[in-house]
């Protein structure tokens, strides 16, 4: 009688652990499906609008974010590129701020869609390969 509960300790024990340690995996996972991975906050419909725009001002057509390898990121939200650190946790990708990213102050929190698309706050940012308009 006195193995039951000890098995069922060391089973519970084991559960939590194995639990634990594949959130971990799955977070390392993601991490490495990102790598490589280029995402654009469009600001124009199309092509023809940002050109049209680009005419009057001097602007950006969309923000952008690499990922350049499993800790780092490289993001421009206006015309600055900036190179800082990103972790995933609970699937959000978490860009960090550092005292040189004075355009971002707080950490950039990106929740990864099931579609592999990224969101921040209301701004969907879309994976792509060549062009972002195409």
């Amino acid at each position: 009688m006195r193995l039951k509960p000890t098995f069922l300790l060391f089973l519970l024990a084991f559960s939590i652990i194995g639990c634990s340690k594949n959130d971990s995996t799955n977070e390392t996972e993601n991490t490495k499906n990102l790598i490589g991975n280029k995402y654009a906050h469009l600001l124009f419909e199309t092509r023809e609008e940002c050109e049209a725009a680009q005419e009057s001002y001097m602007i950006n057509c969309a923000q952008g974010l690499e990922i350049i390898s499993d800790t780092e990121v490289r993001i421009f939200l206006t015309d600055i590129l900036y190179n800082s650190n990103f972790y995933v946790k609970n699937n959000m990708l978490v860009v960090e701020s550092t005292p040189d990213t004075y355009e971002f102050s707080e950490d950039l929190i990106f929740e990864i869609m099931d579609n592999g698309d990224l969101k921040l706050g209301e701004d969907n940012w879309i994976k792509y390969e060549e062009d972002f308009f195409e």
